[in-house]
Order: structure tokens, then C-alpha cells, then sequence
């Protein structure tokens, strides 16, 4: 598929359609520019193609990265890695609106997104192919514009991440009171690179957005741009699955700290979200508060699980005139509380820390300090992490 795309990305320099074979280099010049990665677009502008590069380097004096894959932190020592290595690939085909994406992790080995996503008008489009589903904005932010140098501990147990499927998604009443966005999808619900699920049942989704203030807020995390005015939103948005999974991660279905792995159709997970963004002159507050219900069909067992987090990000040199522009502070607190504490662990989280921006989410340093505390039934532990990580993007 990527070779596919390689090809397509040539053709629009040596088969542009509105050029003349024998143009001037002036017009060469045109089509082939670096804007935040290489930008290969045909001069009547239908067709275009934006490449770039991300890398990640981390240190990290203990594991708190293992709740991605596992559920859960753990102390494992100092280490230097090569967090994410990314190549993308995405642009337009045929018109601007018929947009196309793709993103593949070198340190995973993976395919992670691969879509296209006609937009005919602003109230409806659609999004078909491999994707992260547009949930919450937690997970849906790129791990490359998030204020910490992960995501908090509640994004394991809740997230939907990525599936195959379809998404309705648009902007209605634009301008007005009720301005909001919405999207709903139907998914094979057995997370990324997953197959048909022979239980013949979707998973389901769907979300609403209410824009308050009448103006979107981007799925980016630090007011980069110093909103003048206040911008912000307000969501709900629901799931449902059956599956043999009980939860999700970049590398598929998985399951929740305490579950068995499943058989097809084993599991029914119903769950809900609700969250609030807000940005304006370098404040940055979200938050997110997450239900969730597992039945075991199998065993005829059930149980529920709830989380939240909050966090917040200050660029105080909108305060003080002597703090650094580049400079912004970042807190946050998440919890994640099983109705079953003998089975799948309370998680508690503090984070603190700070972003150094040399170029926005493109080019920046994080370091952020963080204590976490777990317990499982009598079993209990509390540990520090440091993370320094440098992002950046070509």
C-alpha cells in the first residue's frame, strides 16, 4: 500500500495535469515546496501530497509507558529509547475535499492509519479506512501534540483507538448558538488490523460537540496560538461492542487488568464519555470524565469502571513579561476506579512539568514529573517517574 502511494505521490511531478510538459522552472518550482514536510501539489491544485517525518526520543527513569500496551505503570529502571519513528503520507486526490491519510510506526512495525475522507460539504463527510476513532480527544490529539509525554492514565482502559470502519462526521449550524460537530460510525470492533467479526455485530459509535463560543477548537493540545478569545467545547459520546476483547491499544484488542483473553463475541462493553476544552491567551484546560461496562457473556459475569482526569497548561509569559514566550507549565490529576479493586487496580495520578517550544508541536522538549499509586485488593504501591523527551517533526 505504501508503495502504491509512493507512486502517486510521482505522478503528480512527472504527469502533472494542469502543467506543460516542457514548463518553465519557475513553474517546477511550484509543485514541489517543504512547508512543515514535503508538499508535492499539481498547479491546478487538485492533487497534492504532504510527506514528512517524526521521531521521538524519550529518557524515562522508571516505566510509565507500560500502561499502553498493559494497563498498567511499572517501575523498570532508567532507560533511553526511540519512542515513535513515524512516516506520513496524506493530502488530497482529485479535488481539496477528497481528502486521504497515512501514517506507519517504524519502532512498532506497524501500519497504524490508512484512509480517505470525502468531505462534499461542511454539514457531511465521511471517513472510511483504518483510523482512530474520533471518541474522545484525549487519544484523538497525535501523541506528537499532547502537553505531557504521554497520555494520562485513563486512556488505556478507555479508549476505543483505532478501527476499520466508517464515519459520518460534520459541522451543523455554524455561527449560531448551537454550533457543534458531530460523528458517527459503525466499525468492525476488533481494533487495528483487525478481521470481520464473525459475531456479526458492530461496534457502534457516536459523539456531539457542542462549540460554545461558536469557533472550533482544534484537536491539539497548548494555546500555541494565544487564542484572543475565548475557544472551547464541550462533548458526549457513546460506544458499544461485543467482541473478544475488553479493551484497545495501537497494537489491537487486548484486555483490561483481570480478564481472561476471550472467545468471539465474548465480551459486551457499553460505555460513555463526557469532556470539556477550553484555550484563550496561553490557558489550556481539558478534561474528561469516562464510564464503562463490561458484561462477560461467557460467565455471566459484569463489571463497571470510571475515570477522569484533568489537566492544564499556562504560558505565564502572557502574565509576567519576564518568563520565556517558549516556556508553558503543565498539570494534571487522573484516577481510574474499578468497581472490582481485587481484579483490576485503582490508579491514581500527579503530574507536573513543562514544554519547551522551539518550533509548536513540530520541534519541542517535555519534562514532566510524575507520581503514581496503584492498589489491587490488600496489594498497594507508589512510585515516582521523570520523562524527558524531545519531538520533532521534518
Amino acid at each position: 500500500m505504501l508503495t502504491v502511494l509512493f507512486a502517486a505521490c510521482s505522478s503528480l511531478v512527472a504527469a502533472d495535469p494542469g502543467a506543460d510538459p516542457a514548463g518553465t522552472p519557475n513553474e517546477r518550482r511550484k509543485t514541489i515546496r517543504y512547508e512543515d514536510g514535503l508538499n508535492v501539489e499539481s498547479v491546478d491544485g487538485n492533487y497534492r501530497a504532504h510527506i514528512e517525518l517524526r521521531g521521538q526520543l524519550r529518557f524515562s527513569d522508571i516505566d510509565l509507558d507500560a500502561d499502553a500496551e498493559t494497563g498498567g505503570a511499572q517501575a523498570d529502571g532508567s532507560e533511553l529509547k526511540l519512542n515513535r519513528a513515524r512516516f506520513k503520507l496524506g493530502g488530497h486526490l482529485f479535488r481539496p475535499s477528497m481528502k486521504y491519510y497515512t501514517e506507519y510506526d517504524f519502532v512498532k512495525d506497524l501500519l497504524l492509519d490508512i484512509w480517505v475522507a470525502p468531505q462534499p460539504l461542511e454539514a457531511l463527510g465521511f471517513r472510511l479506512g483504518q483510523y482512530k476513532v474520533p471518541y474522545n480527544r484525549e487519544r484523538f490529539d497525535s501523541s506528537g501534540k499532547q502537553q505531557f509525554a504521554e497520555r494520562s492514565v485513563v486512556t488505556p482502559p478507555f479508549t476505543l483507538d483505532r478501527q476499520i470502519g466508517v464515519t459520518a462526521l460534520g459541522r451543523v449550524f455554524s455561527g449560531a448558538a448551537m454550533d457543534s460537530n458531530y460523528a458517527l460510525g459503525a466499525f468492525l470492533g476488533n481494533g487495528r488490523g483487525g478481521s470481520a467479526d464473525d459475531d456479526g455485530e458492530p461496534m457502534l459509535f457516536g459523539r456531539w460537540q457542542w462549540n460554545i463560543f461558536r469557533r472550533v477548537l482544534p484537536f491539539s493540545r497548548s494555546d500555541l496560538s494565544r487564542h484572543p478569545q475565548p475557544t472551547g467545547s464541550l462533548a458526549i459520546a457513546a460506544a458499544s461492542n461485543r467482541s473478544a476483547f475488553t479493551r484497545f491499544s495501537s497494537s489491537g484488542g487486548g484486555q483490561l487488568p483481570g480478564y481472561a483473553s476471550g472467545q468471539e463475541g465474548q465480551y459486551d462493553v457499553t460505555q460513555a464519555m463526557g469532556e470539556f476544552a477550553f484555550m484563550q491567551r496561553g490557558l489550556s484546560i481539558q478534561s474528561e470524565y469516562h464510564w464503562k461496562q463490561v458484561d462477560d457473556r461467557l460467565n455471566a459475569t459484569g463489571s463497571d469502571l470510571t475515570g477522569f482526569y484533568f489537566d492544564t497548561g499556562y504560558f505565564f509569559a502572557e502574565l509576567v513579561e519576564w518568563f520565556p514566550q517558549p516556556l508553558e507549565l503543565i498539570a494534571r490529576y487522573a484516577r481510574v476506579r474499578p468497581d472490582e479493586p481485587q481484579v483490576t487496580p485503582k490508579t491514581t495520578e500527579l503530574a507536573f512539568g513543562g514544554n519547551w517550544f522551539f518550533n509548536g508541536h513540530r520541534n519541542k522538549l517535555t519534562l514532566d514529573v510524575s507520581r503514581v499509586r496503584e492498589s489491587t485488593g490488600a496489594s498497594r504501591s507508589a512510585f515516582w517517574g521523570i520523562r524527558l523527551q524531545w519531538d520533532v517533526s521534518i
